[in-house]
């Protein structure tokens, strides 16, 4: 049974008859790949570090290349891109296009928590015109002056709403769980081919991986091309800024993940960032002027979200908490990922 109003949004598989090749006609770089640890990511373990090392680049030439790989994408089981990336999607220089691959997809609701979400200490979610549902496969806590743009739901129908709190859409009080992914071969997938040694200097000249973990701080910034990372934990702090091509990043992370002191990380879009954590160690995005846009999937990992800090996009973790003026945007219809492959 499909949770209510994701029914048409299932990633869509295509048909033999619906699938296109890429529109390759130059040269297209297939993505460097890092040798890596090959250890199993799991939520209890870090094992997957990551290490420098041989570069393989792989190009393909011409459209009949780039069909073959099509052909063979197909036949053992791994798609490609569903729909043609428009032109903010696709990073392009002046004489090549990157072409990605995907072989697993999963699809969530936009925003909740797989055990309880407590929303407080007025606490602001809201969507604009798209319909949402704040969602719980357990307890579902609305405290005394949080607003929520949308419905609530909870699989068991432990939903409290307080006395001076604002729900704008149905509450829906029982239903079938949302049932999580546990990305745990596509993390693995990642470790092993993960871009990291394309991660260069910040902007004032530091190393910003120390002990396999993305560190900012002091106004510092960083910028990541589009492809997919791997590392053991993300901290910025003290005004810095994680920015992004403006296409598809996947970073996975294996630890904690801390943003705060009026840090940012993302781009205009959430579409083009999506973070996995997957670790049980906690995600916290916190601080006045603290803003992150982003997909961010924890199924794991608690996520608290707190002290005026703003989010937009899509989060979905083992728990949600938002308290302190915070505020939440969703500006997906759900959390839908394509995985590498």
């Amino acid at each position: 049974m499909a949770w209510p109003g994701l029914e048409g949004l299932q990633p869509p598989v295509p048909s033999l008859h619906s699938r296109q090749a890429p529109n390759v006609t130059t040269v297209v770089p297939i993505f460097p790949i890092v040798r890596g640890d090959r250890g199993r990511p799991t939520a209890d373990s870090t094992s997957a570090r990551l290490k420098s090392g041989r570069h393989e680049p792989i190009q393909f030439v011409m459209r009949a290349r780039a069909l073959a790989v099509c052909c063979l994408a197909f036949t053992f089981g791994c798609d490609a891109e569903p729909n043609p990336p428009s032109s903010t999607e696709t990073m392009a220089t002046s004489e090549t296009e990157h072409v990605q691959f995907r072989c697993s997809a999963s699809s969530l609701p936009a925003l909740g928590g797989l055990e309880y979400v407590e929303l407080s200490g007025g606490a602001t979610v809201r969507g604009g015109e798209r319909p949402f549902d704040v969602f719980s496969n357990g307890k579902l806590v609305v405290g005394r002056g949080t607003s929520v743009g949308g419905g609530l739901y909870s699989a068991v129908g432990a939903i409290s709403v307080a006395a001076g709190a604002f729900v704008l859409g149905d509450i829906k009080s029982s239903g079938p769980e949302v049932p999580p992914h546990l990305p745990i071969e596509e993390a693995k997938f990642v470790a092993e081919n993960s871009h990291n040694a394309m991660i260069g200097l910040t902007a004032n000249g530091r190393t910003p991986i120390s002990k396999g973990a993305i560190h900012l701080y002091g106004g510092d910034s960083l910028q990541f091309p589009n492809y997919y990372y791997y590392v053991d934990g993300l901290q910025l702090s003290g005004e810095s800024n994680l920015a992004l091509s403006y296409t598809v990043t996947y970073l996975f992370v294996d630890g904690p993940i801390e943003i705060s002191g009026g840090s940012s990380i993302g781009t205009s879009q959430a579409k083009h960032l999506l973070i996995i954590s997957m670790s049980k160690e906690p995600i916290s995005i916190s601080g006045a002027s603290t803003n992150v846009i982003a997909r961010i999937y924890a199924p794991y990992a608690p996520i608290y979200i707190t002290d005026g800090a703003s989010v937009e996009g899509a989060v979905v973790g083992r728990t949600l908490e938002m308290s302190g003026e915070s505020t939440m945007e969703v500006t997906q219809d759900g959390l839908h990922i394509w995985y590498p492959c």
